[in-house]
C-alpha cells in the first residue's frame, strides 16, 4: 500500500487533485453563484475555505502522513481540531484533512 501511494504522489507532483478509483475530487464546485458537493448537495458558504497564497495545496487522508496535491481553490471545511481541519465530504468512507495554518475563511 505505501508503495502505490509514493507512486501516486510522485505522478501528482504539480496539479495533481485527490481521487478515489480514478475519479477527481473537488470537495466544492462552483456553480449559479451557490456551492455543490461532491454528491450534488448545496453547501453553505460560510463553510467555503480558500488556501493561503504561496502556500502548497495538500490534501491528506485518515492517517495523515499520506497525501496528494490539490488543484482547487476553495475546500469545504466540517471542523477544526487542533492542527487538522476534517473537509466536508459525505460521499464515501474516508475522510480527508487539510492543515489549518494553510487555509483562510474564504469572504464572500
Amino acid at each position: 500500500m505505501r508503495n502505490f501511494v509514493i507512486s501516486f504522489v510522485a505522478l501528482c507532483l504539480y496539479g495533481c487533485s485527490p481521487t478515489i478509483l480514478g475519479h477527481k475530487i473537488t470537495f466544492a464546485k462552483h456553480k449559479d453563484d451557490a456551492f455543490y458537493g461532491e454528491c450534488g448537495e448545496k453547501i453553505d458558504q460560510k463553510i467555503i475555505y480558500k488556501f493561503k497564497d504561496s502556500v502548497i495545496r495538500k490534501i491528506f487522508y485518515e492517517d495523515k502522513e499520506e497525501f496528494a496535491y490539490y488543484d482547487e481553490m476553495v475546500i469545504p471545511i466540517q471542523s477544526c481540531e487542533g492542527k487538522w481541519c476534517k473537509i466536508y465530504y459525505p460521499c464515501g468512507q474516508k475522510e480527508y484533512f487539510v492543515k489549518k495554518d494553510d487555509i483562510v475563511k474564504r469572504k464572500y
